[in-house]
């Protein structure tokens, strides 16, 4: 957007209905161009991010397996389309928070997610494998192989969790 009009109120309202910059006149030629390379940066960033996450959902999608990523501080978890596929569900049909995902897990297997969250040492990009048996959908349970790493923060307590599931 270029505008000769400075008031605060109408370039907020232009970034509310789309703009992505703007530049008041009078133009510097210097400004203009250092804006111009930004905007082409953002969109191959834009781009090669949209790349890397086909390139990923992809890889999933031929393995057939399920991702997920646990935020323990948020206490949020994230379950793939195929992870929830995994369990007799659609994707919109499960909605995943810590609960959910905790009250799907094999009572008897509720400990070795637990041992997951006991502090290591910081540097430690730990991984891991278990498997674990997770509630289905027709009320029976599935073994279920889950695969992951474990990142902690300074002192070295898990602060997220994140893998596959088969």
């Amino acid at each position: 957007m270029v505008t000769g009009d400075a008031d605060r109120a109408s370039i907020i309202k232009a970034f509310r209905e789309g703009a992505n910059d703007y530049l008041n006149k009078p133009l510097d030629s210097e400004l203009i161009l250092s804006r111009i390379l930004l905007q082409i940066r953002l969109c191959r960033s834009q781009a090669d991010l949209a790349q890397s996450q086909e390139r990923y959902r992809l890889a999933a999608e031929g393995a057939r397996i399920g991702l997920w990523d646990w935020d323990v501080a948020q206490e949020q978890v994230f379950v793939s389309c195929r992870g929830k596929e995994l369990l007799g569900y659609s994707d919109d049909e499960l909605h995943y928070d810590l609960d959910t995902w905790m009250k799907r897990v094999h009572p008897n297997d509720i400990k070795l997610f637990e041992s997951l969250l006991t502090p290591r040492r910081p540097e430690d990009r730990e991984r891991f494998e278990c498997e674990v048996r997770m509630l289905h959908r027709d009320l029976s349970y599935r073994w279920i192989q889950c695969s992951g790493v474990i990142q902690t923060d300074e002192d070295g307590v898990p602060r997220r969790l994140a893998g596959s599931l088969a």
